[in-house]
């Protein structure tokens, strides 16, 4: 994902550049670390964090698309809401 989005953010310049890989490593580490817990919900929220922020950055960074804003939205909430009771 990450090669797919570097034309796009060098396009707005060397920091952009630099935050996109260091949020991307950022994200893998996160995902990776829920995956040691175990727990089914938290995976599964990590997932839907994980593409939402990969439609996010699809949208910004490659192609726009007319149904991201939807896309983002749901899958957000839906791992916020799979995290949240993950803790439960």
């Amino acid at each position: 994902m990450l090669a797919l989005l570097m034309p796009g953010a060098a396009r707005e310049g060397a920091v952009v550049q630099a935050g996109v890989v260091v949020y991307t490593v950022a994200i893998a580490f996160m995902a990776y670390k829920a995956t040691l817990t175990g727990k089914s919900l938290l995976v599964l929220g990590t997932i839907l964090f994980c593409i939402s922020d990969s439609i996010l950055a699809w949208d910004k960074f490659v192609q726009a698309c007319d149904w991201s804003q939807y896309a983002v939205m749901t899958t957000y909430y839906a791992a916020q809401l799979c995290i949240a009771m993950s803790f439960s």
